[in-house]
């Protein structure tokens, strides 16, 4: 079993927007920065990663009082996608490998991979050689560390102000897993949606919906939400003892396509403030995304499907439950 791919230095930043907020999702704790690589600590922030010849998928569910019942898929184009040039070589179905893998180890390796390049790069900058990207790229493989699987990052630079190449190495621990488990961390099946919004789109009309919800959570725990194909608007609600708020959004595109049929064109769907907020996150990294499209399913499940930056290199979907809305007016 071999696994080995080059990422050139914006693949390696588009993957580290990406892994952040899933990584949020996926943590066991909100100071995971803290936590160690012992076996007891990161199956706790673990998730599903899917390698074939063509796609590279991750599989993530919450696991904080914030983000119970949230989960979080993404998928992205192998080859002339995430990676520029990568090999794979497995006895499974589809040559296909799966692990799984603490996704805050991840994301703090890229992290540091990103840090290390922007620091040479302004050293070089200061002392006036010419920075190339020519040899800076990110190596991705699966090999084993003290007799232990992992899946181990190392950066190369060239810099002229260290006179050479600089390697930056990581290595995180994996469990490898048969391939017959991924069937356990598929997408859910939902229902149509009742209502689909899309929230930004190529022109760069980017709605500011994290920072509004952000400011409602302090007010209040759950928040309604109402679309309307019609009109194409998104009315953010809370009604609290003290305070009563409505937030508009209009002139959002209604994407028909796939949708129930529905008389109406309305949904209205009760949600946690926090959860929205946790799968909110990605909307920080204003080039991560290219369009995002909001799905409402009454009394189901809101889904947020992001499609990346440029578009052909995949998307991520995020499901969160709601809360049961009566349609008896007699019951509160």
């Amino acid at each position: 079993m071999k696994f080995r791919a080059k990422l050139a230095p914006e693949q390696a930043s588009l993957l580290y927007q990406l892994i952040g907020p899933i990584s949020r999702i996926a943590s066991s704790s909100s100071n995971d920065q803290l936590h160690t690589a012992s076996a007891s600590s990161w199956m706790k922030n673990s998730c599903m990663l899917y390698l074939d010849e063509m796609v590279m998928r991750l599989s993530a569910k919450g696991k904080m009082t914030d983000t119970d019942g949230i989960a979080c898929f993404a998928e992205l184009q192998a080859g002339g996608g995430i990676f520029f040039e990568h090999r794979i070589e497995s006895n499974a179905t589809n040559n296909a490998i799966v692990m799984e893998l603490d996704l805050v180890q991840m994301r703090t390796a890229l992290q540091s991979i990103q840090q290390d390049r922007s620091s040479l790069f302004q050293a070089d900058t200061l002392l006036s050689h010419e920075v190339s990207l020519e040899h800076q790229y990110t190596v991705l493989k699966l090999a084993k560390r003290n007799n232990i699987p992992c899946l181990c990052l190392d950066a190369y630079t060239s810099s002229a102000s260290n006179g050479g190449m600089v390697k930056v190495h990581h290595a995180i621990p994996v469990r490898v897993c048969r391939v017959a488990e991924m069937q356990y961390h598929f997408p859910p099946q939902v229902s149509l949606p009742d209502v689909q919004l899309e929230l930004m789109h190529e022109n760069g009309n980017k709605q500011p919906l994290r920072t509004i919800v952000e400011r409602l959570r302090p007010i209040a725990s759950t928040v309604l939400l109402k679309g309307n194909m019609k009109t194409g608007d998104l009315t953010l609600s809370v009604d609290t003892d003290g305070a009563s708020i409505r937030t508009f959004f209009h002139r959002l595109i209604p994407r028909p396509d796939a949708c129930k049929e529905n008389t109406t064109n309305i949904c209205e769907v009760k949600i946690e403030t926090k959860k929205l907020t946790s799968c909110l996150q990605w909307q920080q990294n204003t080039n991560l995304a290219s369009s995002a499209l909001l799905c409402l399913v009454e009394n189901e499940v809101v889904v947020l499907h992001v499609t990346l930056s440029p578009r052909s290199v995949g998307f991520f979907t995020y499901y969160v439950p709601v809360h049961f809305l009566s349609s008896d007016p007699c019951e509160d």
